[in-house]
């Protein structure tokens, strides 16, 4: 699947999937000129709408990069201690 909307919707979760993800996903398919993109460290559901895509990196990973996007040399300088204050990364999303 490609993404050929104009719109493009971030959304970070960290830890496990909750259960009401199925119906989230129903609700993203049937907006079809949206594409969102998951950035999460879960594997993905294995059936997706065409119009929503998993990244998957690690915890660690995902705030080693944000560090050397903030601060070039430093892969230490941002840290999260919880899972909620990822939702922070979204203006940097697209870099990852």
């Amino acid at each position: 699947a490609s993404m050929a909307s104009s719109l493009v919707v971030f959304t970070v979760f960290f830890g496990p999937l909750p259960p009401w993800l199925p119906l989230t996903l129903l609700s993203m398919a049937r907006n079809r000129r949206v594409s969102f993109i998951v950035i999460s460290d879960a594997k993905p559901p294995s059936t997706l709408p065409s119009n929503v895509f998993f990244e998957t990196i690690t915890w660690d990973h995902m705030q080693s990069k944000l560090s050397e996007l903030v601060t070039p040399g430093n892969a230490s300088s941002v840290k999260y201690f919880e899972h909620y204050k990822a939702n922070d990364i979204k203006p940097l999303a697209p870099a990852l």
